[in-house]
């Protein structure tokens, strides 16, 4: 059986979107849909008692954990040999968790597998798969020069733009917008890693997975579509503001992975800083 797993945050419209498309292409599947709810305040939880009490697990928290801490839960309470994390804003077109499961069954080295992700026009979204955040590379994506050259394999290795979107490809992460991971291999890895509230913590367990032999791997050959930041859209300022202390909490977690790492680390906090001014300054 596979556990769906479902974070969601104040999207209660895409959230509904998203359970329905699951329903729709999943038939032939065997499945449970888990949806942790972070104490969303938008009519989440009357919509989902209303229309999904007797055919989901609902759990909802008192306040707003973070994404890895609520993932956590979800897990526990899953019953599934195969967990496929999806985030709510997202929309299946075809029978993704199938796909995914029958992949990952004929490929034993594979402890994670991610799908193409698409945007609302079904334009392939670039976090898809991405590298080590090394820091040229984050800095490159971070200032949009990657956008400008985005065959160049050194400036635009973040996001692996130079290679072929329509080819399966071995990767150190993959989207947590649609991630399936056998259950078994928690006990190898552990958990999501709590500390990063919100960001990062796709990386990282893929990174955790790397470390402990098996292969992460991008295949579009299974495509979902991503309302990318639905839920980040309401506090734009709030968003960036995770990203920036989740980026600095992986760099202090992987530092031993950074050349001159104690360089690094203040080049990382100028630009935190740069940032963050320039959020305060336009307001967001």
């Amino acid at each position: 059986m596979i556990s769906i797993i479902i974070v969601s945050y104040n999207v209660k419209d895409y959230l509904k979107k998203c359970i329905q498309s699951i329903m729709k292409f999943s038939t032939n599947t065997s499945y449970e849909i888990i949806i942790i709810d972070n104490n969303s305040k938008d009519g989440s939880k009357e919509m989902l008692k209303k229309n999904f009490s007797n055919k989901i697990n609902l759990i909802f928290n008192s306040e707003n954990l973070g994404f890895a801490k609520a993932v956590n839960i979800g897990l526990r309470h899953s019953n599934g040999d195969f967990v496929l994390l999806v985030n709510p804003d997202t929309v299946f077109i075809e029978n993704i968790a199938d796909k995914l499961k029958k992949y990952i069954q004929e490929n034993r080295k594979v402890g994670i597998v991610g799908c193409k992700v698409l945007n609302k026009d079904q334009t392939f979204q670039i976090s898809s798969r991405r590298n080590f955040p090394y820091l040229h590379s984050l800095m490159f994506k971070l200032i949009g020069l990657s956008k400008c050259f985005p065959k160049n394999k050194f400036i635009s290795s973040y996001n692996m733009t130079y290679l072929n979107e329509n080819i399966i490809s071995k990767n150190i992460s993959i989207s947590g917008a649609c991630m399936m991971f056998k259950k078994k291999m928690i006990k190898n890895i552990g958990f999501f890693d709590e500390r990063f509230f919100l960001y990062f913590e796709d990386t990282d367990f893929c990174f955790r997975a790397i470390k402990a032999g098996y292969k992460v791997v991008y295949y579009p050959e299974a495509q979902i579509i991503h309302h990318k930041g639905a839920s980040s859209k309401k506090n734009i300022a709030d968003a960036k503001n995770y990203f920036d202390q989740s980026l600095l909490k992986f760099f202090k977690k992987y530092k031993h992975k950074y050349s001159f790492n104690f360089i690094t680390l203040y080049i990382l906090l100028a630009v935190i800083l740069i940032r963050k001014n320039i959020r305060i300054l336009f307001n967001n």
